[in-house]
């Protein structure tokens, strides 16, 4: 799937997220009123750490030009093997640092903020409450 305009918020998932966190942040994002996209890493189904698998809305190849223009939001799920997922790739890195410099907020589960703060990559990040 491609998404066709940019949500409010982009929420990072990846191999073995945490679908309990994820799908509770979907549901009170969407309550709020707030257009959301689910990222994963690479394209395709993406199953969570119960099993559950889920065909997540774009992948991050296919949002690097699209948000590239207004991206407010990040969120990195949590799940260790999720976040390192999306951490170890230089384009999250890239999008980090574009939603950070255009005055946007970027977000972690606690989890995955424990693993930017081990990485040195969290300046600027803000944990959230979630996994």
């Amino acid at each position: 799937m491609m998404l066709q305009e940019v949500p409010d918020v982009l929420v990072l998932i990846g191999p073995r997220f945490e679908e309990t966190a994820v799908f509770s942040l979907v549901a009170s994002l969407r309550k709020q009123g707030l257009t959301n996209a689910m990222i994963s890493v690479t394209a395709g189904m993406v199953c969570g750490q119960s099993g559950i698998s889920i065909c997540p809305d774009a992948s991050l190849a296919q949002v690097g030009t699209l948000v590239s223009t207004n991206c407010q939001t990040l969120i990195i799920a949590g799940g260790i093997k999720s976040a390192s997922a999306f951490l170890t790739d230089p384009r999250t890195q890239r999008l980090i640092h574009h939603v950070l410099d255009n005055e946007g907020t970027v977000l972690a589960l606690p989890r995955a903020y424990r693993l930017l703060v081990e990485m040195g990559g969290a300046d600027g990040v803000r944990r959230v409450e979630g996994d």
